[in-house]
């Protein structure tokens, strides 16, 4: 479910491609739509067309995504940090990691609290699980975050 790249000192684990192509089409453009504009230097995407890792390396290429979008071939690919930081600005929530029984539990917090207990072992898994939640209940249910 994960890969890890290694090039230049950057050594990042991120979700895959494969990955994020099984997730349905309304998850896969929220989490495009967020990339786009948190967009930063040394994040990484793909295309459908090509396997290999491309990592932003200039504001050149941020701008041009920034400017023209993200076409339906671009593959963002997530790291913890930005799964992190993507549940948080999608909930206005602060989270709290718990671990129970080996697997993660993610607390998000404000006033009142949500829970989601994971079957992961892994953050970074367990990270993209909550984030594909919440946006199937933002679509499905109408559940918009306090």
């Amino acid at each position: 479910m994960d890969y890890r790249i290694s090039e230049g000192g950057l050594n990042m684990e991120f979700i895959s491609a494969e990955e994020f192509l099984k997730q349905p089409e309304k998850v896969q453009k929220a989490l495009k739509d967020w990339f786009k504009d948190n967009i930063e230097l040394y994040d990484l995407y793909t295309t459908i067309e090509y396997s290999d890792v491309i990592i932003i390396r200039n504001d050149k290429q941020i701008k041009a995504i920034k400017e023209y979008g993200i076409k339906d071939n671009v593959i963002p690919l997530f790291t913890e940090g930005q799964l992190r930081k993507f549940i948080e600005d999608e909930t206005k929530y602060k989270m709290e990691i718990y671990i129970n029984d080996k697997k993660y539990m993610i607390m998000l917090c404000k006033w009142e609290y949500f829970q989601y207990q994971t079957d992961k072992d892994n953050l970074l898994e367990a990270y993209w699980e909550v984030a594909c939640k919440i946006i199937a209940e933002k679509y499905k249910y109408g559940i918009v975050f306090p």
